[in-house]
């Protein structure tokens, strides 16, 4: 989490394979779970994204920082000499590191083993897993290894996309990616078996094509299979994988809707987010809307078309962890819930609707 000084607070899940070894406290010293703490080594970080297996701060100098496993080189540290030496992406580091080539990022964003950034430029580059050709490099580049690749469909150092300049915003899902151009329409790359490119294909693409129907967005989002778009007029279109995450009323679950089209009843928005089957979107009048899959209440009410969501922190009025006497209570809680403790406190402050 991004902190209004520019500090990261880091929070370890249970359960999850991202644990104290790739946490970017600079050591290997067990941590406890579920419990907050700073990250000393990233401070005055202007954004702080979380991909599907690492960690990324941007820096008002226009580096990144990363962290995390580095399976599938989607940190972005790993030169191509190395590379072509050991025939594997770098062994995670303890502490942040940066990231190559890019000096002036503008916004990073993580898929479940890929990463994409946007400079102030304009260029889009890319890096990480590309099985899928979800790096949109056109397929792999040509890397000339000494002893074999230990890792295949894997380019773990940022690459321009050639074909792309004038961006503005990327999103990146599950494997698949998109870019925001100046001029408000959409490229898309990556697997596409449930038309989550927006092409009106099932194709996949290792290069971008456009984005079908969408024009005047100024804001993107991708989530495991699904796709979307805010409009200038506060309107939302989206494409992809049949589940509630489209937002319509009619779908065939589970297939693919490759052609973009508006979401109904879903007006005069300014912010959009999206999970991995779900969207979330904050409207001009500071309400919030959502609605997809609901399988662990992500949605926030029942049912999956859209609708505004409870005024009011899911949880109990008289929760310890929202009401926290300081900032370090807080921290100290091991038992505070992620809706609240996490989400509300520190993200949102949705607790504030009491």
């Amino acid at each position: 989490m991004l902190e209004p000084d520019g500090s990261v607070t880091l929070i370890l899940l249970d359960g999850l394979f991202y644990d104290h070894r790739h946490s970017g406290l600079g050591n290997s010293d067990a941590i406890p779970f579920n419990v907050a703490f700073d990250l000393p080594a990233v401070r005055q970080a202007a954004d702080v994204v979380r991909g599907g297996s690492g960690s990324f701060a941007i820096m008002p100098d226009g580096r990144i920082l990363a962290w995390g496993i580095n399976a599938r080189g989607d940190l972005g540290i790993t030169p191509l000499a190395e590379f072509e030496s050991t025939g594997i992406a770098r062994r995670a580091p303890n502490a942040p590191t940066p990231v190559l080539e890019i000096a002036d990022a503008l916004q990073v964003a993580g898929g479940s083993d890929h990463t994409l950034a946007v400079t102030r430029s304009g260029f889009v580059y890319s890096w990480g897993y590309n099985i899928a050709g979800q790096l949109g490099l056109g397929g792999m580049p040509d890397i000339k290894f000494k002893r074999g690749s230990q890792a295949p469909w894997v380019v773990p150092y940022p690459t321009r996309i050639r074909e792309l300049s004038d961006a503005i915003a990327v999103a990146a899902g599950g494997s698949h990616s998109l870019v925001l151009l100046k001029d408000g329409t959409v490229r898309a790359w990556g697997s596409n078996r449930l038309g989550q490119l927006g092409d009106g294909t099932t194709t996949e693409r290792k290069s971008p094509v456009v984005v079908s129907g969408v024009t005047n967005a100024t804001a993107i989002v991708a989530g495991s299979q699904i796709s979307g778009a805010l409009l200038r007029d506060g309107t939302v279109m989206t494409w992809g994988r049949g589940n509630g995450g489209l937002g319509r009323k009619g779908f065939k679950p589970d297939g693919p809707h490759p052609t973009p089209a508006p979401v109904d009843g879903v007006t005069g928005v300014r912010a959009l987010a999206c999970g991995e089957s779900h969207m979330l979107a904050i409207t001009a009048a500071g309400t919030v809307m959502s609605w997809g899959t609901n399988l662990v209440g992500e949605v926030g009410h029942a049912g999956a078309l859209p609708r505004l969501c409870p005024p009011r922190c899911p949880v109990s009025r008289t929760c310890d962890s929202c009401q926290p006497t300081s900032r370090a209570a807080w921290r100290r809680s091991p038992t505070a819930p992620s809706w609240c403790g996490v989400r509300c406190r520190a993200a949102t402050a949705a607790c504030r609707f009491r």
